[in-house]
């Protein structure tokens, strides 16, 4: 017999083969349970009988998120109390108080912070950490002409564009304007009301509290310098700062809150925007805070 002949046949009856295994019935399902009553077999081995167990295929709670305790798997955020942001303007006098050059030559002037902050909570609401993030402008006129320092090996620009180094100049103040990004923490402490009044409503519509607290950072920007013999001169500058402050809170309901009040800064300027006259000074800037608590 060729193999052309026995191919063929071989598959047919393979085909007939597996289209009875298909057509037997299934082998029956193995009980899911066990009854405690069932007697042992002499001679079998032992079988510990177990409580009545029924199984259901599907994804499991963990996927579906039914399960209670997913939401609760990580703790609770903020150490049981809220997390909240601030949204802060501030405006204000600043005023130089100390400084070798800058000291006595520059007015009182006037500074303006904007940024915002997030509030972290203790569990009884009564105080906050903060971490604070923002922006401040001061700007001051200069004073005292007569009071000189001495810039060496300059570019000066003539009237046509050209610059021409000289060896020295004896310059004063017109006026110098510094811009910073400020990042500090801070802690408050709630006199009277609480943080929560959005949480547990303590407060209610139209309620107030009142907070006190303290902070300090960091600043990083630059300054600019206009003289009355130059155009003006620019340096990268940086800067620490601490403060005090007191705040009312009203809140209006559904999380809702404006907050105003005073607050008082110490902070201390590095510059070398005057070559090698000592250019470092300090100021007490006095502001007026209003914001947006949510």
């Amino acid at each position: 017999m060729s193999w052309k002949t026995v191919y063929p046949c071989a598959l047919v009856l393979s085909v007939l083969g597996i289209g009875a295994v298909w057509g037997q019935e299934p082998f029956p399902p193995m009980p899911r349970t066990m009854d405690a009553g069932v007697p042992a077999v002499p001679g079998a081995e032992q079988v510990v009988p177990v409580a009545n167990v029924t199984t259901t295929a599907g994804l499991s709670d963990w996927i579906l998120g039914n399960n209670p305790h997913k939401s609760n798997c990580c703790g609770p955020i903020g150490g049981d109390g809220p997390i909240r942001g601030e949204l802060y303007l501030r405006a204000g006098p600043s005023i130089p108080i100390e400084g070798r050059y800058f000291g006595h030559t520059l007015e009182t002037g006037w500074d303006i912070d904007g940024g915002g902050r997030v509030l972290f909570f203790n569990p009884d609401l009564s105080s906050d950490w903060s971490v604070d993030l923002g922006l401040s402008n001061m700007h001051n006129q200069g004073q005292h002409s007569d009071r000189k320092a001495t810039l060496r090996g300059i570019l000066v620009p003539d009237s046509t564009g050209n610059a021409t180094r000289i060896d020295s100049i004896d310059v004063s103040v017109e006026n110098l304007n510094r811009t910073f990004v400020n990042f500090g923490f801070g802690k408050e402490w709630y006199l009277w009301g609480n943080g929560g009044c959005c949480e547990d409503g303590s407060c209610g519509s139209g309620g107030c509290s009142w907070r006190a607290g303290i902070d300090a950072g960091g600043r990083y920007g630059t300054a600019k310098l206009s003289l009355n013999e130059l155009r003006h001169r620019s340096d990268v500058i940086g800067g620490a700062y601490a403060a005090v402050h007191t705040d009312l809170l009203w809140h209006c309901g559904n999380c809702c809150t404006f907050l105003a009040g005073i607050r008082a800064e110490w902070d201390y300027t590095w510059m070398d925007i005057l070559q090698t006259t000592d250019a470092d000074l300090q100021d007490v800037n006095l502001l007026f805070t209003i914001g947006f608590q949510y």
